[in-house]
Order: structure tokens, then sequence, then C-alpha cells
């Protein structure tokens, strides 16, 4: 079997004020020679102009277009303004049938087909471990995203995934998974990227 890299999103982190998220995403940045790299803009309680800022600070940078293009979650409209950026939705929005994303979070399989009938060319299931962003909630698991991979469109994994736990992940099929806190808390995010390859490449 082909050695496949793992792409992995940083999502930000709700915890950081704007210059603390920008630090973590340059951080982030500097990686994107040795790996395909995405940054995802989650930040439901930011103002809509924060938000704008910090996307339009990322796109400013030179850098930028090394790394595959952005999401933006939750908002349709501000991602369609940003050249280069893709929406994606909570899976919420999969009721609406007047809402349409490239990309929509899902939680099982019904959620996973939905968003393929609504034309989306990715899903990100979670949360596959146990994760500070849901506490107190049990993790879906890997054998729930192994079944979705075989079905859904492109599929990225997120939630409790960290040096431990991506191992585990490989054999689902996958190859392409999303984290905050792993990233935006660690003291050597260049140094926990590469273990994360490593240990995936070793899995």
């Amino acid at each position: 079997m082909l050695d496949r890299m793992l792409t992995i999103t940083y999502v930000t982190d709700p915890d950081l004020d704007m210059t603390a998220q920008q630090r973590v995403i340059r951080e982030f940045m500097a990686s994107a020679n040795e790996m395909p790299l995405r940054v995802a803009f989650r930040l439901p309680v930011a103002s809509e102009a924060d938000i704008r800022a910090l996307v339009g600070w990322y796109l400013d940078l030179e850098d930028a277009n090394r790394l595959l293009p952005a999401l933006v979650h939750g908002r349709n409209d501000l991602a369609g303004e940003f050249p280069g950026c893709v929406s994606w939705m909570p899976s919420a929005a999969l009721s609406r049938e007047d809402v349409r994303a490239s990309a929509y979070s899902v939680h099982d399989h019904h959620e996973a087909r939905l968003a393929g009938d609504r034309g989306a060319i990715e899903v990100i299931y979670g949360h596959v471990f146990v994760s500070d962003s849901h506490p107190g909630e049990p993790p879906r698991g890997v054998a729930t995203l192994a079944a979705i991979a075989d079905s859904a469109p492109l599929i990225t994994a997120i939630g409790g995934i960290n040096e431990e736990t991506i191992g585990t992940l490989r054999p689902t099929g996958i190859d392409r998974v999303a984290m905050i806190r792993a990233v935006s808390r660690s003291p050597d995010i260049a140094g926990t990227l590469q273990r994360l390859q490593d240990r995936w490449s070793a899995s």
C-alpha cells in the first residue's frame, strides 16, 4: 500500500484571544513545506467583525497559499466573500434544504449520507475520542468512522486526536484529521506535527 501522508487541520481554539490565535496559526503554517496543512476558522462566540479580521489577516499572509483552502465554520456568506475559503456548516444545517455547503459536520451514517445528497465534498466526523470540547459526552468511536469512510465523501476525523490516539485511525482508510488543543496548547507545534506524521506512518 502506498504511504499516505496525513493532512492536518488546525481548528481555531475558541479560548484564545486574537493575538494568541495569530501566533498559533503562524507556528502551524511554518510546517507547510513538509506536510499538507489547513486552517479551519471555528469561533462560535466571536463577533463577525473579529472573524472577518482574522480570516482576512490569514489570507493576506504571504505563506497562506502554501496551505489547503481554509474552512470557515457556520458562515456560508462569509466563506463566499473570501476567495480560497470553503464553507463548513454544522450538522444542524443538514435539515435545511436551502443550505448548501462544501463541508458538513456529521455524527453518524444518516448525516453522512445526507451531506452527500446535499452535494458536500467533505464531511467532518466526530468526536472520535474523548474530547475536552465535549465534556461528559461519550466518544462516537473509530468503528463508525471506518464504516462511514467506506461510503462518504472525503472525511476528516475530529475530537480527541493527538499523538497517543493518531495511530488507531489509519486502518479506517482516512487520511485527514482535525485538532484544536493538540496544536494550540503545544509548546512545540512543529515538533508535534512531525511526531503526528511519524506515528501515522508507523501505524
